[in-house]
């Protein structure tokens, strides 16, 4: 998930692969998942609104853009570091994480798809 200061979220769900230097990568040979949406954190909770924009692999029956579907997340973030936690699920800092270019235009690419942001 990236946070936007402008309250903007774009979430990439991915297979990572680590090199054996250490970092990290997204995986280019699976299928991946773009989310878009907004978020707001208040009272230890972020809540995000989100709909799925784009699916590499088409599912039947589910329509994309996807409805929107809203999730709250506990924060659990320190030393100024957003670490969050949802059930099992948690998202935090990724050491080692050197794909940002593939990240940013992923989710940037779906943006301007479908709402020209």
């Amino acid at each position: 998930m990236v946070f936007y200061p402008t309250g903007h979220v774009g979430w990439l769900a991915c297979y990572l692969s680590r090199q054996a230097n250490g970092t990290v990568t997204i995986s280019r040979g699976d299928g991946f998942v773009v989310k878009i949406g907004t978020w707001e954190k208040a009272n230890g909770t972020v809540t995000v609104r989100s709909r799925t924009v784009y699916r590499e692999i088409v599912v039947t029956g589910q329509a994309i853009p996807a409805s929107e579907v809203i999730e709250q997340f506990r924060d659990l973030s320190r030393d100024g570091y957003w670490r969050l936690r949802k059930g099992q699920e948690r998202f935090e800092p990724l050491p080692g994480f050197v794909d940002f270019d593939f990240l940013g235009a992923a989710i940037a690419c779906d943006r301007v798809y479908y709402d020209g942001d």
